[in-house]
């Protein structure tokens, strides 16, 4: 049996027993068809953190009788890292209890990161869970430790100090260079992270009721890869996630929708699912509902169903697997301009090379674009991807995964990736390539966005007092001093004049600089007037005369992430190891110590996804369009495309 009339088998399979339990009366429920991988990697499980259960001695608090369980676990990347808190009570509360946990993590060798939340088990429960959003700066797994306070009462039973996470805490590295995917299992509580030994990607698997519900806690993803049916039973029990999910792609992210049909026939569906427009490009043959006749304007919008252009492939098949000295771990490129600049990097060096079969990649060049296997379309600033079948990725997270072995997951194999799975792949943006830049590496455009003349070495005003400084101490000095006979007053008059034109240089660019905070943005923002949803990227640049006290101020869905200046590797370290504080409000969040610097540039990528009101109302006026700007901005100018 070939394996294409196999896949079909198992789908006619599994239809039959969906139709079977619908006539039971069984609960809806999803049904996973357990394919096997069409290549022979056998998926390896990665460290990506644990879960710990306190009192670690006793069943509960010796003070509090409460126990306290922390899940640490999820994709190894850049972003904001969902963990989950849950406390628990034997017994039914009597009042409610005011729970408040403060989560510390190591951000290199000196940093620390402190996150503040608190929640309540209401009267009469006997569990309540929270999750706090905890900033990933670096791909290390942290390592964590915590204070717990029970109505304001710290409790040492439920607390762990740094000095037991070590040995209580899991801790390991991602190799970072794979693509981070989440998909959906049926078992709860998994939360589990595999990967090929050759690290091209990772997948970490969650039940459907487990998706996070904001968007923020996507923001360690490259891509989301889930069936249409899984898709729209996320929706029925999830609707939150659902949403979420939705947003996180609007904000740059990347959904893998499988099993639209072998025609593409069940597009439909999922535009209507996700708000999308039904139109493909021309050049994309599908059959049935899909089917659509597009004129020429059609052919030449931006927003339609279109296959991947491969522009950019590595004729060669090199393979070159990397060592990223500041971590140890290997790194697999295929990209031919990835290799290119790795190879320029001090920070890695060539481990080995290979060269894959002609025929595998005569067989990816060949083809031109994707339309065999998917076809995407924009959706705000992210991406969805519609697959005639089961993306590999999807038949590799159901593989039974091997033993936990960090070494073999980092060792070069010979094992080939599907040519489907290939193309997808070149074409995810990683994590450092979408946003432009990594939290814990130097940014060489850095002085791009400097507030303008802040921060800044007066170089005239200084050449001005230096000279002046010269002529007084020097030549005018001797002459008075001969003049009036006390040339030997030399001695007190040199030192006292350097000192009043250090004071007068410091004075200066103090009150020139002055004491306030000014902020320097350019951003970029899409707004979805039909749904009211929108996204913004922006680039933020503060410069401090004195840092405040009460630090910054943010809503709770904007993402920021700092951008490293890259005058010298040692300014890395300095901010890589901040010492930065986060305390989570229920509409706000305060970032009071470490985020701003006195005198210092400082910059953050922002990103925000959200529901808002802020709209152009356009009105059609005889041969003119009326446009009323309720976006709250000054517009320059405005273009409108109509059918």
């Amino acid at each position: 049996m070939t394996t294409l009339n196999r896949k079909r088998w198992d789908r006619a399979f599994c239809s039959l027993v969906a139709c079977c339990a619908g006539l039971m009366g069984a609960a809806p429920a999803i049904l996973f068809a357990q394919t096997r991988a069409v290549w022979s990697a056998a998926p390896v499980a990665q460290s990506n953190g644990n879960t710990v259960t306190m009192p670690l001695k006793r069943p509960v608090s010796r003070s509090s009788k409460l126990s306290l369980m922390i899940d640490t676990r999820w994709s190894q990347n850049y972003g904001y890292r969902p963990v989950e808190v849950t406390i628990k009570s034997p017994k039914p509360a009597t009042a409610d209890r005011a729970i408040s946990i403060r989560l510390n993590t190591s951000t290199g060798w000196r940093g620390q990161l402190k996150v503040d939340q608190e929640f309540k088990l209401p009267k009469g429960s006997t569990s309540a869970t929270t999750t706090i959003a905890v900033p990933q700066y670096q791909m290390a797994t942290p390592f964590y430790w915590w204070d717990v306070r029970i109505d304001g009462v710290k409790d040492k039973d439920l607390s762990l100090e740094k000095v037991d996470a070590y040995g209580v805490m899991q801790s390991g590295y991602s190799a970072g260079s794979g693509a981070s995917f989440l998909a959906m299992t049926i078992k709860s509580g998994q939360r589990s992270l595999v990967a090929p030994n050759s690290m091209e990607f990772e997948v970490l698997s969650l039940a459907a009721a487990e998706f996070p519900r904001r968007w923020i806690d996507y923001t360690c993803l490259d891509a989301i890869t889930l069936s249409l049916d899984e898709l729209v039973f996320l929706q029925e029990l999830n609707p939150e996630a659902f949403q979420s999910v939705r947003r996180w792609v609007r904000a740059g992210g990347q959904l893998w929708v499988n099993d639209v049909g072998d025609e593409f026939q069940r597009l439909p569906e999922l535009c209507k699912l996700l708000q999308l427009d039904e139109s493909v490009a021309p050049e994309v043959k599908t059959g049935g509902d899909a089917k659509r006749a597009v004129d020429a304007a059609t052919e030449s919008a931006w927003v339609a169903w279109r296959p991947v252009r491969f522009v950019n492939g590595n004729p060669e098949g090199q393979v070159v697997t990397f060592m990223d000295h500041t971590t140890g771990q290997t790194r697999t490129v295929r990209d031919a301009d990835i290799i290119a600049r790795l190879q320029y990097d001090s920070n890695y060096s060539m481990v080995s090379q290979r060269y894959e079969s002609g025929d595998e990649v005569s067989l990816l060049q060949s083809s031109g674009d994707s339309a065999r296997w998917f076809i995407e379309q924009p959706l705000g600033l992210g991406m969805v991807r519609a697959f005639r079948e089961t993306n590999d990725v999807s038949l590799f997270q159901q593989s039974r995964p091997a033993v936990n072995a960090n070494v073999a997951a980092n060792q070069t194999t010979s094992e080939d990736l599907p040519p489907s799975l290939r193309s997808a792949l070149q074409s995810v943006g990683r994590w450092s390539a979408r946003h432009g830049m990594a939290p814990d590496d130097a940014s060489l455009d850095f002085a791009n966005l400097l507030v303008p003349g802040m921060g800044l070495a007066p170089v005239n005003e200084f050449r001005i007092l230096i000279t002046l400084f010269v002529l007084l101490i020097g030549p005018a000095n001797y002459w008075l001093l001969r003049r009036w006979r006390r040339l030997h007053l030399m001695v007190l008059t040199v030192p006292l004049a350097a000192a009043i034109v250090t004071f007068a240089l410091f004075a200066y660019a103090i009150v020139a600089d002055g004491f306030g905070t000014t902020v320097r943005a350019h951003s970029y923002t899409t707004v979805d007037q039909r749904t009211g949803e929108t996204a913004c990227w922006a680039r933020l640049s503060y410069y401090s005369g004195l840092a405040p006290r009460a630090g910054l101020t943010m809503p709770t869905d904007v993402a920021m992430y700092p951008i490293v200046p890259g005058w010298n590797a040692g300014s890395i370290d300095a901010h890589v190891n901040s010492k930065r504080d986060l305390r989570w409000e229920p509409d706000e969040a305060r970032l009071s110590r470490g985020w701003l610097r006195s005198r210092t540039p400082t910059q953050y990528l922002t990103i925000r996804a959200r529901k808002s009101p802020l709209r152009l109302e356009l009105q059609p006026v005889r041969e003119r369009m009326r446009v009323k700007n309720e976006l709250g901005a000054r517009i320059e100018y405005v273009v409108v495309v109509d059918d």
